[in-house]
């Protein structure tokens, strides 16, 4: 768990973690920036998802024209 840099205190997760936009907060109410690290992680997090994103679109949009080519080819050629 992240400690808080402002008191050193365990920071409490906000929001679900399912959402992939779950923060941290400071249990006694500190205010502070985010560090640098988290924000690269969360940078990282958003490319990789973007990526993955792209590779499925890509792997299986020719599967999906291919099954509508032989639906297509099987109706017409009864």
């Amino acid at each position: 768990m992240p400690k808080c840099p402002v008191c050193g205190a365990e920071l409490k997760p906000v929001g679900y973690p399912v959402d992939g936009w779950q923060y941290y907060e400071c249990p006694n109410g500190c205010e502070f920036e985010k560090p640098l690290s988290w924000k690269i992680q969360d940078a990282v997090a958003v490319v990789l998802f973007l990526l993955l994103f792209t590779v499925i679109a890509i792997v299986l949009l020719p599967f999906s024209i291919a099954i509508k080519i032989k639906e297509r080819w099987n109706k017409h050629g009864q």
